[in-house]
């Protein structure tokens, strides 16, 4: 197969909650992932694997939630297929007419 679609984080992207003097990975931080409380440090898990596996693998939004915030998913390809990576997330984003996203308004 040329490309494996797989899931990129537990939950849609949020509002930043990042509180006062804590980073991403920091001990004791907490999200909320289907009412239930869950390190902060699970976001990190599904990006791993291709990482660790050393293959090329890129985020891509899907969808946006009711807020309009990107649902994604991880796109991960064989050693050297990043170009087809990029091609099947264009085709993709093109498939479910998202426009190209930035930051929530909030935040530009």
């Amino acid at each position: 197969h040329d490309v494996l679609v797989a899931p990129i984080a537990p939950c849609a992207a949020f509002h930043s909650q990042r509180p006062e003097g804590q980073d991403a990975y920091s001990v004791g931080r907490t999200v909320k992932v289907d009412g239930e409380t869950r390190p902060y440090a699970d976001l990190f898990f599904w990006p791993h694997v291709a990482i660790v596996a050393g293959l090329p693998s890129l985020a891509a939004p899907v969808l946006l939630t009711d807020d309009g915030l990107p649902v994604g998913v991880q796109i991960v390809g064989p050693p050297g297929g990043d170009w087809g990576l990029l091609a099947f997330a264009k085709l993709l984003a093109a498939a479910g007419g998202l426009r190209q996203l930035g930051p929530p308004p909030e935040v530009r």
